[in-house]
């Protein structure tokens, strides 16, 4: 379907302007009008395709009786900028207020000096994998560590991990 307005109405098909249709059938459409200019204005349907229809084509008038004045875009122009200026005064207000606070907090801040102290994790014994907190004693051929005289952990005979005899075994 096609529209046809004079020149002071505008006319859009809202939704699908196409449809397949048979004698007899009727589709409902949606039409958007804004007229441009007051008085009357001629409004002409058209069905596209057909060729055997005696009438294919339809018009209307349509009376535009109101008329809407286009506003100047040049007040338009004035309150945006307004506008903007208020936005970036208002930025650079509460960017003063936050630094200001900032400041005053690091004032109060009295720097300490502290010596961080250093912790060593404690050696893993091979034998019963606790950690080793007291004496122990070191395979010299891979430095494998084992409880010197733990009575929970066993004593062993080799190293567990270089299978060294443990008569070579060192107090470390």
């Amino acid at each position: 379907m096609t529209l046809e307005t004079s020149k002071g109405l505008n006319a859009v098909i809202v939704g699908e302007d196409i449809v397949n249709a048979v004698a007899g059938d009727s589709q409902q459409f949606t039409i958007q009008l804004s007229g441009t200019s007051t008085g009357t204005q001629q409004l002409t349907f058209a069905l596209d395709g057909v060729q055997a229809v005696d009438s294919s084509t339809s018009s209307i008038s349509i009376d535009v009786t109101a008329s809407f004045e286009e506003t100047d875009a040049g007040s338009n122009t004035v309150v945006f900028i307004g506008a903007g200026v208020a936005v970036v005064v208002g930025l650079l207000a509460v960017v003063l207020i936050l630094r200001g606070k900032s400041a005053s907090v690091k004032q109060g801040i009295v720097p300490t000096m502290t010596t961080p102290v250093q912790q060593q994790q404690a050696a893993t014994c091979w034998s019963c994998r606790g950690p080793i907190l007291g004496p122990m004693r070191g395979c010299p051929g891979c430095g494998a560590r084992y409880h010197a005289d733990a009575p929970t952990c066993q004593s062993v005979e080799e190293c567990a991990n270089c299978g060294a005899s443990a008569e070579q075994f060192v107090m470390a």
